[in-house]
C-alpha cells in the first residue's frame, strides 16, 4: 500500500491534490502527530504537530507545526474556521532528517491495528 511523504501532509496538493487519501492516511497522520510531539526535538524547540482536517477541494489529511504558545488556542481556532498558516513553524532541523522514518513507523502501526 502507498504511504505518504511528509510534503503531502504539509500541502494542500498533496495525496494528489487529495483524490488518493483514504482512512488509514488519516490514522497514520494522528499517530505521527503523536510520535513528533512525543520527541525531545519537538519539546526543545517549543513546537507542536496538530492534525488539521483542512475543507475545500484540495488535500484535507494535512499536519500543521505550531509554536506551543499557540496550540491552546487551536480549539476555537478549529471552530471559527480561521487560518493560522501564517504562525505555522517547521519541525526542528534535528528531527527533519528522522520524519520519513517516523512516517513509516506510523503506518506500520496503523497497519498493525
Amino acid at each position: 500500500m502507498a504511504r505518504g511523504l511528509w510534503e503531502d501532509f504539509r500541502s494542500k496538493w498533496g495525496f494528489n491534490d487529495g483524490a488518493m487519501t483514504d482512512a488509514r492516511d488519516y490514522e497514520a497522520r494522528d499517530k505521527l502527530c503523536e510520535m513528533l510531539n512525543a520527541r525531545e526535538e519537538m519539546k526543545a524547540a517549543g513546537v507542536r504537530a496538530i492534525p488539521f482536517d483542512r475543507p475545500g477541494v484540495h488535500n484535507g489529511c494535512m499536519i500543521i507545526v505550531l509554536p506551543d504558545t499557540l496550540v491552546s488556542r487551536t480549539k476555537s481556532w478549529r471552530r471559527s474556521g480561521a487560518t493560522i498558516r501564517s504562525e505555522e513553524a517547521g519541525l526542528p532541523d534535528d528531527l527533519e532528517m528522522d520524519v520519513d522514518e517516523l512516517i513509516c513507523e506510523a503506518y506500520a502501526a496503523v497497519d498493525e491495528e
